[in-house]
């Protein structure tokens, strides 16, 4: 079943494979749907369908139809296309705080998973939604559990003199926060006051309320956004 050479498509090969298609997509969309994320069950079921019916499409041309052209290009454009679903699943919070990703990315594996099923490659398809299940809930309990004490935190200050950014500085390093990078606007003309866009991490110790404060705090500085 899983190494016959395969020289035409028939009706039966199209059912089966859909059908595996159609479950393997409700395994995962169950999952995501459970947990209420922005894609759930239909969703994936949709993706995973879709991306099956294109690879079945593609050998259909060639092996029934003797099209000789490349089969997989059909499959390649579903890879680069399902990323306008997946952006659709991100949503960002404020500027800083994004949600979503885990979802998009479990779409776009869904909708490979459905091309290895639809290509008859069950074993691999199979695998993959195991594999998938496995990244979306175990390994969410370890990143919750080495990660979940930290938050990103990226805000404009403005501000008159350069001295300010060394207190900064030494704020967070008494804070334990640490500095990811920093991107510094100098004066363009005489009465105009610096930038400096800091992209930090914060421990579970402070909040960026705190920081907020915290900077708002000293005199030289002029005005803060959160982005």
């Amino acid at each position: 079943m899983f190494n016959t050479q395969i020289t035409t498509i028939t009706m039966t090969d199209v059912i089966v494979r859909l059908s595996a298609a159609v479950l393997l997509g409700a395994v995962l969309g169950a999952d995501r749907e459970y947990k209420r994320r922005p894609a759930g069950l239909r969703t994936h079921m949709l993706v995973c369908l879709g991306a099956a019916m294109t690879t079945l499409t593609s050998q259909y041309l060639l092996l029934n139809m003797h099209f000789y052209t490349d089969i997989a290009r059909l499959g390649a454009q579903v890879i680069a296309g399902i990323g306008f679903i997946g952006t659709g699943t991100i949503i960002v919070f404020r500027g800083h705080k994004i949600k979503g990703l885990t979802t998009a990315a479990g779409l776009w594996a869904s909708a490979i998973m459905g091309l290895t099923v639809g290509a008859g490659f069950y074993i691999a398809g199979v695998a993959a939604a195991v594999f998938i299940i496995l990244i979306e809930n175990f390994f969410s309990v370890i990143e919750r559990k080495f990660f979940s004490g930290t938050i990103d935190f990226n805000v404009i200050v403005e501000y008159t003199e350069r001295a300010v950014l060394a207190r900064i500085f030494d704020m967070c390093r008494e804070k334990d926060i640490r500095i990811h990078h920093v991107e510094i606007n100098g004066k363009e003309k005489l009465n105009q006051n610096n930038y400096a866009v800091l992209f930090l991490r914060l421990n579970k110790n402070v909040s960026a309320q705190q920081v907020t404060e915290m900077l708002r705090q000293d005199s030289e500085v002029v005005s803060l956004k959160i982005i």
